[in-house]
């Protein structure tokens, strides 16, 4: 099972952290620490579950700058 992430930011431009193959937590924290709201994550099941509750994928490209 793996978790993919979608957020938005709440104050001025920020640059979008990368939380990929990182756990839930660690991503949740990251994204507030860098001014962002958490979204929605969803769960998603993997054939191999080599990635569980592990950040998958993510909504916005690692580095750009979003208000």
């Amino acid at each position: 099972m793996g978790w993919i992430s979608k957020w938005s930011a709440s104050k001025g431009m920020v640059s979008v952290p990368n939380i990929l193959e990182i756990s839930k937590e660690a991503a949740e924290a990251l994204i507030q620490s860098n001014g962002l709201t958490v979204g929605t994550a969803s769960t998603v099941t993997q054939e191999d579950n080599t990635k569980t509750n592990t950040v998958v994928t993510q909504a916005k490209t690692p580095g750009v700058l979003i208000d």
